[in-house]
């Protein structure tokens, strides 16, 4: 099995790396109580440490509307980054209670921030709020305009992020088959082994077990 997008734990490298250009020291992180989530939360706890950062880890289940306990925690800890890896309505109430309660710290990232329905529930209180895309049709990636402008012109809308990661998933392996020179599975599992490839997603680049790095 090879993985072509990019794993849970790649959510946490971003947001790390600009919590320390904002000299963030300690971070509070959430996440909802979904696998996903928590891999990603996870991830993020762990590189902080091992970059030098104090990191707490909370979760919270599904449904929840007050997220005051949580503030009270980060508060307790001197946080001065807030990360959480939860949905466009949890990122929602996370910044409203924020923001009621005068709690300002050098980053604020919410993976889902980018959708339109977290900016929809609290308007121009998402200035400034981080978040994290797996794909976008503005990505400089190698051959995204030209897949844009196909896409673009057989649907009206521009392409998602399962349309491009459909389209990586065709082009990573016919190009392992070109390499490989045909079908044989031994001579395609090499190949994908092997290669590196750009892509619509990014660089296509697996270890050993066939998982995207």
């Amino acid at each position: 099995v090879f993985q072509v997008c990019a794993p849970y734990a790649a959510y946490a490298e971003g947001v790390l790396n600009v919590a320390m250009q904002a000299e963030a020291r300690s971070l509070f992180i959430l996440a909802r109580d979904d696998g996903a989530s928590r891999e990603m939360a996870g991830a993020a706890a762990a590189q902080a440490k091992q970059r030098g950062l104090a990191a707490q880890l909370e979760f919270f289940s599904a449904g929840t509307d007050d997220f005051l306990p949580q503030l009270y925690k980060a508060m307790g800890v001197q946080a001065d980054a807030w990360v959480a890896y939860v949905q466009p309505r949890d990122a929602a109430e996370m910044v409203k209670t924020l923001k009621r309660h005068g709690y300002v710290p050098r980053v604020v990232y919410a993976r889902s921030s980018t959708d339109a329905r977290f900016i929809q529930r609290i308007g121009q209180d998402a200035e400034f709020i981080l978040g994290s895309e797996a794909y976008d049709a503005r990505f400089p990636t190698q051959g995204n305009a030209a897949f844009v402008q196909a896409f673009r012109a057989r649907w009206p809308e521009p392409p998602g992020v399962l349309a491009a990661a459909a389209y990586a998933g065709g082009r990573v392996p016919w190009e392992a088959g070109r390499r490989a020179g045909g079908p044989d599975p031994e001579k395609l599992r090499a190949a994908l082994a092997a290669m590196e490839l750009d892509t619509v997603l990014g660089r296509y680049k697996v270890d050993a077990n066939g998982a995207q790095t």
